[in-house]
């Protein structure tokens, strides 16, 4: 489960955003191993979460939905476009009647 997290920076924490957001590069990584720990006794699997993860899916579909669709490109009869996919059809081509 992906989450946001605030935290307020104070001259005790300053250096904490460094360590977690060198991880897992640094050497040590017991202050983000207690902070994951922290986070997820603070957040424990909730009730319902599957019911969530439906409406969560649901929302994702209906967004999908709304997205606008990409113009479809249709040649006017008359035009070089539409000449040259006229040779691309060989059962509407003059030759191949």
């Amino acid at each position: 489960m992906l989450a946001d997290v605030c935290m307020s920076i104070a001259t005790m924490n300053s250096a904490q955003p460094r360590v977690l957001e060198g991880f897992p590069d640094l050497a040590h990584d017991d202050e983000v191993d207690a902070c994951s720990g922290a986070l997820e006794m603070l957040n424990p699997q909730m009730k319902g979460w599957g019911l969530y993860e439906l409406y969560r899916a649901q929302d994702e579909a209906a967004a999908a939905r709304n997205k606008p669709q990409p113009v479809q490109f249709v040649p006017q009869p008359g035009s070089v476009e539409w000449s040259e996919a006229q040779k691309n059809e060989p059962w509407r081509h003059p030759a191949a009647l």
